[in-house]
């Protein structure tokens, strides 16, 4: 009769954690200025009309259209050296895909490029 012996296994490697991408600090730095911004972006501007808010104000809500034009830009930008090359005098810069319901977004964060 024959035993069979069990075949060893390799033990299971970690799971490499995946490498952030470069515009990762951008996208945070941009976060963190935006979320002391002051100024609200017009489809954020109705918030101010209840009274309530403006009796108790808190720091605007960044909305999802513009957390996803600041992620973007951070990505599409990839650096500050990048963001500082695009917005010097004579510089040219375009921007593709951007829509008219974006403007207001984009109004709202390139001050905090």
């Amino acid at each position: 009769m024959t035993q069979h012996q069990p075949v060893p296994q390799p033990a299971p490697k970690k799971a490499a954690r995946p490498a952030q991408p470069g515009w990762t600090y951008l996208a945070h730095k941009l976060l963190q200025r935006l979320q002391d911004h002051e100024d609200l972006p017009e489809s954020d501007a109705d918030a101010t009309d209840d009274p309530a808010r403006l009796q108790n104000p808190t720091p605007p809500a960044l909305t999802s259209r513009t957390l996803l034009m600041g992620l973007r830009l951070a990505a599409s930008f990839g650096s500050q050296a990048a963001v500082n090359a695009a917005i010097t005098p004579n510089a040219i810069t375009l921007l593709r895909g951007v829509t008219a319901e974006d403007w207001p977004a984009l109004h709202y964060i390139l001050p905090c490029l």
